[in-house]
């Protein structure tokens, strides 16, 4: 099992790797979705989020920030302390929280303790929710989109229908009373005839 998790890793090693802690958190759907999302982010390709990434990040999910708290968000979630965020620590940045912290768990291995504690203890847990939202809201919304644009299509078509059906009432109309002038004349004119006779 491989120590680190990369955009290459397949959904069988990141729901396997470090007992499982993700094997009941994300579906491959999500991952997929995840996977996704951190390459957009990833501008330089090099398979880690470093300030810049991070900048882009969130001035794309409408929360920029300034250098210090790009700096603050990375530290909260950079378990190796190399200054940026790995697709693993990205993947354990999005873990939902815990009922009780990882102190208070019996369950939870000795080894894992500091790093979970820094993580919950800094306030990333409240994140979650938020990048979680922000996975959401980047989704492919090619479908949506779509379906809306052809609603709008559908509904300028029946205003442009109904025009047209009034412009149709409009012209019948100004037909008929231009009709019945010129059958008004015709009379007249008969009328006339008959009395010049």
């Amino acid at each position: 099992m491989p120590s680190q998790l990369t955009l290459d890793s397949p959904y069988s090693d990141i729901i396997t790797w470090d007992n499982a802690r993700f094997k009941d958190v994300f579906s491959r759907v999500q991952i997929d979705q995840i996977k996704e999302n951190f390459k957009k982010y990833d501008q330089d390709e090099d398979g880690y989020l470093n300030n810049m990434d991070v900048k882009f990040m969130m001035e794309s999910l409408g929360e920029p920030k300034t250098h210090q708290e790009i700096i603050n968000i990375i530290n909260e979630v950079d378990m190796d302390n190399d200054g940026k965020v790995s697709f693993t620590e990205f993947l354990v940045m999005l873990i939902p929280p815990p009922v009780q912290g990882p102190e208070n768990d019996p369950g939870c291995p000795a080894v894992q303790q500091p790093v979970l504690s820094r993580i919950y203890k800094s306030g990333l847990a409240s994140k979650a929710k938020f990048f979680e939202e922000a996975i959401f809201n980047s989704r492919d919304k090619t479908n949506e989109n779509y379906e809306a644009i052809q609603s709008r299509i559908r509904e300028k078509k029946k205003i442009e229908q109904m025009k047209k059906d009034e412009q149709e009432k409009e012209r019948l109309e100004q037909e008929r009373v231009l009709k019945e002038k010129q059958e008004s004349k015709a009379r007249l004119a008969a009328r006339a005839a008959m009395f010049s006779q």
